[in-house]
């Protein structure tokens, strides 16, 4: 009787480890899988911003912050920094369109026109977050016009 106790307890003990040294081998996992997650996030060429219902920021990217010259962004609200052609903040239901819609970044006195898209998406606790992102069209836009500036500079159809 006294044995079986025995064998049992040792068994439990076993039993103990291997879960812990399981649950360890998960942790490891989970922050290699949330760190590739960031740093995907980090590193996409696009701008982004996660925001909570009311417009306030939970994360941006580095794209976006370099386009306001890395300033701080976290509990900011969107309608801080992306603007409508008027220069007057938009509001989170404005960017929350199923189309892509046209907006404005003013920074420093550099005023860039942006293309923004809208998804709403649920983060780790289950809480539904809205993720922006908004592809910079000014360089595109002013090459554009200087190659309609070249047609109508050079009337000869051979250079058109």
């Amino acid at each position: 009787m006294l044995r079986s106790k025995k064998q049992e307890y040792l068994n439990l003990v076993k039993e103990n480890e291997t879960l812990k040294r399981e649950l360890l081998n998960n942790k490891k996992e989970l922050a290699k899988e949330r760190l590739y997650s960031e740093s995907i996030f980090e590193t996409i060429s696009d701008s982004l911003i996660l925001t909570e219902n009311d417009g306030t920021i939970i994360n941006a990217n580095n794209t976006f912050r370099d386009l306001i010259n890395h300033v701080q962004t976290k509990n900011m609200n969107i309608g801080d920094f992306i603007l409508d052609k008027n220069n007057r903040p938009l509001t989170i239901n404005d960017l929350r369109k199923p189309n892509e819609i046209t907006c404005y970044l003013s920074t420093e006195g550099d005023k860039r026109e942006l293309i923004s898209s809208w998804r709403q998406v649920l983060n780790p606790q289950n809480k539904i977050i809205n993720i922006f992102m908004f592809k910079d069209i000014t360089e595109f836009n002013k090459q554009l016009k200087s190659y309609a500036n070249f047609a109508q500079l050079n009337p000869s159809p051979v250079f058109r």
